[in-house]
């Protein structure tokens, strides 16, 4: 029995139990420096993720205005510059065939490019032969009336060209529109993603505190009734806090039920804090070597120990705790239900 324990290296084990509670106490500060540097580091990654995030945002509002801007710009320069009226006739064509264009484009893009296509190639109307010309030039006698029927009509190809240019730019814009709305769905899946982040954060955190407020010590909370003075030999026993007489034991009084309170009663009337009566010059104390009702310990008489009051506080953030993970939890569930709509409205199946 007197040999030492050794370890796997020969070295001796360390048993006595102040030693123990060192080696104990050494190893729980540094898990608790860990946990401190992961806590650091969680909250370094976050705040980078957060700063990118921003940066990119910055980034893709800067390249929507310089595109629209683009447009602008593509937009005034279809149209001729020479002459204020001619200007405002080309900006109501223009603004009809818009209108126009956005009609079928609510029917598909593939239904404007073909119509397009087909006012493009429409053909004009065909020349005058050469005997009509002739003709012509001969029933009006020679005095050149017949070159009326030479005059060029209006060119097709022109307008064509300017409804031509007025599709493209329809086209681009609602390709913008589409690009905008896919970078706000795509930022609002990010925003999605970091709050579920933070929730599961959350849970860990509150893991750990549950975890720790089920290691403290506890017991029941304090019985007042049970205290309570029924039997007829016990008519004359005086409660040491309110001075009542056959009403209750010490331990049970209702009037000072807080421990800290008590404990300055018993400091002030100079009484002894284990048997609770007051102490002389050569005080022994009867009840030293009394185990407390609640905490099982030394030292205190049981009215004034303050595990039940720690105990219902230690219950109380427990349950706080307990009731906040589950909200996380419900939070969690609602945005994956909301990170899969998007996804659907992204990538419909």
């Amino acid at each position: 029995m007197d040999k030492p324990q050794r370890d796997d290296r020969g070295k001796p084990l360390v048993l006595d139990q102040h030693q123990l509670e060192h080696v104990i106490s050494d190893q729980l500060d540094i898990l608790e420096e860990y946990r401190s540097m992961l806590a650091e580091l969680r909250h370094e990654i976050k705040g980078e993720e957060v700063h990118q995030e921003e940066k990119f945002q910055e980034t893709v509002l800067s390249a929507l205005t310089e595109v629209r801007e683009s447009l602008k710009v593509g937009f005034q320069s279809i149209l001729p510059g020479n002459g204020q009226n001619c200007l405002e006739d080309l900006k109501a064509i223009v603004q009809n065939e818009t209108s126009k264009l956005q009609e079928l484009i609510a029917s598909g893009i593939d239904r404007v490019r073909n119509a397009v296509t087909d006012a493009i190639g429409k053909p004009s109307p065909p020349a005058a032969s050469e005997d009509a010309i002739d003709g012509a030039g001969d029933d009006s006698g020679g005095e050149g009336e017949g070159t009326e029927v030479l005059q060029p009509g209006p060119d097709p190809p022109e307008e064509a060209e300017v409804i031509q240019q007025n599709a493209e730019f329809i086209e681009n814009v609602a390709v913008d529109d589409g690009e905008e709305y896919e970078a706000v769905i795509w930022q609002r899946r990010r925003q999605i993603d970091r709050e579920i982040f933070d929730a599961y954060a959350e849970i860990e955190e509150l893991d750990n505190l549950i975890a720790e407020l089920k290691r403290e010590p506890k017991c029941e909370p304090r019985d007042f009734s049970r205290g309570v003075i029924r039997r007829w030999d016990e008519r004359t026993i005086c409660c040491v806090f309110c001075q009542g007489i056959g009403e209750h034991h010490s331990d049970s009084c209702e009037i000072y039920k807080e421990s800290s309170v008590r404990r300055t009663i018993l400091k002030g009337e100079h009484r002894c804090a284990c048997c609770l009566e007051i102490r002389f010059q050569h005080h022994i104390c009867r009840k030293y070597n009394a185990k407390c009702y609640h905490c099982k310990g030394y030292g205190h008489h049981s009215s004034v120990c303050d595990l039940p009051e720690r105990s219902e506080e230690i219950n109380r953030n427990l349950a706080q705790a307990t009731h906040a993970k589950k909200g996380a939890e419900r939070r969690i569930k609602e945005l994956k239900e909301k990170l899969e709509e998007l996804q659907s409205q992204v990538y419909p199946a």
